[in-house]
């Protein structure tokens, strides 16, 4: 068992300042929001919906707007993940499996 990591730091490119990444989980360890640049005008957060207790994300949304969409088969493989543009349009992609590996089309 590890403890997960809830805030990163790191040093900006000119290295004047530290730019902090913190992290929130549920009880099933799973990610449930990222906010990147913490405390600076950047500051984005980015938060990660799930199916019940699977590991499956259905969705990431980005300061509350939604970007991805994710679609599984019933053994739980990933089938699509829908990407919403800024420009309003969906953007699908779909995956293939072939014994070992997978394949996007």
């Amino acid at each position: 068992m590890y403890d997960n990591i809830t805030k990163h730091q790191k040093q900006n490119k000119d290295k004047t300042s530290m730019l902090t990444t913190q992290f929130t989980y549920d009880g099933l360890d799973r990610t449930t929001s990222k906010v990147e640049h913490v405390g600076t005008e950047q500051e984005q957060t980015t938060t990660f919906d799930y199916r019940a207790t699977s590991g499956e994300m259905i969705s990431e949304s980005v300061d509350g707007k939604k970007t991805n969409s994710y679609v599984y088969t019933a053994s739980g493989n990933l089938f699509s993940m829908v990407k919403e543009t800024e420009q309003g349009a969906d953007e699908t992609s779909y995956y293939q499996y072939n014994g070992s590996h997978i394949e996007m089309l």
